[in-house]
């Protein structure tokens, strides 16, 4: 998963403040 600037939205999600809780998004192709 690529670092994204804060703002940046991923099927809807906050990817700056909600990081944490997509850290294992199916999306994110990324785990932990």
């Amino acid at each position: 998963m690529k670092m994204v600037p804060d703002g940046m939205h991923v099927a809807g999600i906050d990817i700056g403040k909600n990081w944490l809780d997509i850290a294992c998004h199916p999306l994110s192709g990324h785990c932990g």
